[in-house]
């Protein structure tokens, strides 16, 4: 029985077991009955101090002093709420401890506990309000968190950006024209007005950086945002600053505006409606549009851009610019180690429909719509074989060499055509770099070395003016060696960067379908499918080629 050894505290918040005086303990004492005993006194919420109550049993069952001066075994306790501000000060949050028999957290604690932790922003009465009501609701012991503050983040302030206010004449090219007021049909044929400018024309206009708004912790401290870059607006070919607006680029001359991304160009143009017999091999210096094809055995050749509204068949295009093809480049089929029949090398970027048994090089990217089949492809960008609305783009046979990364809708094909990808062939550049920079900052070290063993030897000469311009001199050559030092420096971290950014972000990635005897090839890991898969790429990993989507390693040759 409890009953005689259980009393209340003078202030009514401890249940406390103590032996009267003079008495001893009656029976036994077990843990089983005590909870009774506190129902009885009505403080079952209380909180039990279950090891005090052994010890109370332990010392009544002795006689102890200790029975006698009272343990308390249970305790009324009110709700206890604490708060956490994140480490980046930008939330702070209460937790709630249920109450014990007790009362709920009041407004008075939680402005003390705000107050406290310096919480003075962003603060939201709704979530306090909040955490009122469930202190007087929750569970003995049960916890809850509730965010109470929110710090504003600081907005970062927009780059410098570049608008273009005139159409790209690249974007032309793949926008065939309605029929009628049908939405239906188009004219493939009628691909649009050419797009040209005239004397003064505007161009493309500067939008200033911003400086970005701060934010604010919830302690009230200032977060600064980050402040825009300043970019600056250049002038292109044929081009200057419009006189009553320095952001404002306008045209200095008549012809075709090549958009790029800081800049205009406006290049004369040769304006053709094919390129055959008739028209003879051309040669021009600028930009060349054609409004229907360029025929087989033609050669074309500008410094600008190479514009075809048509296809171009078994022809040899070359530009230092872009070469945009509205249709399609055609070559035919040839045998053993013959060369392809139509080649088309460009030192920007391929825009086509489609291209088949063809070499194509590029400066820059290569972006076809349709497919890319048995061509060979020297790409010093991205490889996009895509149309996204029509979810089609096939690259089947052939090879393919790219610098960056490769994206198609669907690799390789049914049947035993073979399909050879290899991405980041600028791997082995990257590393000869890096060798190169290392081997110059080693240099530049040594050289460091020599002037230090310098300055030592000359403290033994005695003061004089050959000893000044001795030091004078080894002073300019010092001077001179250490930023050289830090130059090469920069360089080899800048170079180490690059390569580790370039390894990180190239992949192959085919978005719906790969199929069987395809090689996929980044740096100096392959692997070769064996079967037909779903959508998957592959990545570099810590110098390991791997593979994520819905392949098997069992149905891949490693090599």
């Amino acid at each position: 029985m409890w009953s005689p050894y259980l009393v209340w505290s003078d202030d009514k918040t401890k249940v406390i077991a103590r032996l009267p005086k003079d008495t001893f303990l009656n029976g036994s004492l077990n843990q089983d009955l005590f909870t009774e005993q506190l129902e009885k006194m009505k403080a079952y919420h209380a909180m039990v101090y279950t090891e005090n109550i052994d010890l109370f049993i332990q010392y009544a069952e002795n006689a102890t002093e200790e029975a006698y001066q009272g343990i308390t075994v249970a305790e009324i306790k009110n709700a206890q709420a604490y708060i956490e501000v994140s480490s980046d000060g930008m939330l702070a949050s209460i937790t709630v401890i249920g109450a014990y028999g007790g009362r709920g957290v009041t407004a008075d604690e939680l402005i003390q506990i705000l107050s406290q932790a310096r919480v003075t922003k962003g603060i939201n009465k709704l979530a306090l309000r909040k955490v009122l009501q469930m202190s007087a609701q929750l569970r003995p012991g049960q916890q809850v968190t509730q965010p109470v503050a929110k710090g504003k983040r600081p907005i970062d302030g927009c780059d410098t950006t570049f608008k273009p206010l005139v159409e790209d004449i690249t974007k032309r090219i793949l926008k065939p024209q309605q029929v009628g007021s049908s939405n239906e049909k188009v004219d493939l044929r009628n691909l649009g007005q050419t797009i040209t400018v005239d004397i003064g024309q505007p161009l493309m206009r500067k939008i200033p950086f911003t400086d970005g708004i701060s934010g604010m912790t919830v302690l009230g401290e200032e977060v600064a945002a980050k402040c825009g870059e300043d970019l600056a607006l250049e002038l292109g070919k044929g081009t200057e600053f419009s006189r009553s607006d320095v952001n404002l680029l306008v045209a200095t001359t008549s012809g075709t505006p090549l958009i790029k991304a800081n800049c205009v160009d406006v290049d004369n143009v040769l304006l053709l409606n094919d390129v055959d017999i008739g028209t003879g091999h051309i040669s021009f210096k600028g930009s060349v549009i054609i409004s229907g094809n360029i025929e087989s055995g033609m050669n074309v050749k500008a410094t600008g851009s190479i514009t075809v509204g048509g296809f171009i068949e078994s022809a040899n295009v070359q530009a230092k610019g872009d070469i945009s093809v509205g249709k399609g480049i055609i070559g035919h089929n040839v045998s053993g180690e013959e060369s392809k029949s139509c080649h088309v090398r460009s030192q920007g970027t391929i825009y086509a429909n489609y291209a088949q048994y063809s070499e194509l090089m590029s400066g820059k990217d290569i972006v076809l719509s349709v497919h890319s089949m048995n061509n060979d492809i020297d790409c010093r960008g991205d490889l996009t074989v895509f149309e996204l609305k029509s979810k089609v783009g096939t690259l089947s046979g052939g090879e393919a060499r790219v610098a960056g990364s490769v994206r198609c809708f669907q690799i390789g094909v049914e049947g035993n055509t073979v399909t050879k990808i290899e991405a980041f062939t600028q791997s082995e550049q990257y590393k000869q770099k890096i060798l190169l920079l290392k081997n110059e900052y080693k240099q530049a070290q040594n050289e460091t070395m020599e002037i230090i063993r310098k300055e030592l030897a000359l403290k033994g000469i005695s003061s004089g003016a050959e000893k000044k311009a001795q030091q004078e001199a080894l002073f300019a050559y010092k001077k001179q060696n250490n930023d050289g030092l830090e130059y090469i420096k920069y360089q080899l971290e800048k170079a180490e960067y690059d390569f580790e950014r370039e390894q990180s972000e190239v992949s192959v990635e085919a978005l719906n379908r790969m199929f069987d005897r395809v090689t996929v090839k980044i740096g100096k890991d392959q692997i070769t499918t064996n079967k037909t898969y779903g959508a998957c790429i592959f990545k570099l990993d810590q110098n390991k080629l791997r593979f994520s989507g819905s392949l098997d390693k069992e149905d891949l040759a490693v090599c």
